[in-house]
């Protein structure tokens, strides 16, 4: 689970702590085994924190590109 929670400066540490402590919570009461929060945890969780998905984030595409073909170049096909 990822996002963005804009907050000012001030209340930042405060709501941080609260936001762990919630998913923390969650997953001890659940006793989620593979770090699964349910659908409706996640919906929940986004509608009461109005987390933001990370859209505004711009990736180079071409220099992406080349990473991961250097990175491929290094693996021998057999």
């Amino acid at each position: 689970m990822y996002g963005i929670v804009y907050v000012h400066k001030d209340n930042a540490e405060s709501l941080r702590d609260e936001i762990k402590d919630v998913i923390y919570n969650d997953y001890i009461a659940n006793d989620y085994s593979d770090d699964m929060p349910s659908d409706e945890f996640i919906n929940n969780f986004g509608e009461k924190y109005n987390i933001c998905i990370p859209n505004d984030i711009f990736f180079d595409e071409e220099e992406l590109m080349k990473k991961m073909m250097d990175f491929m170049d290094d693996f021998e096909l057999y």
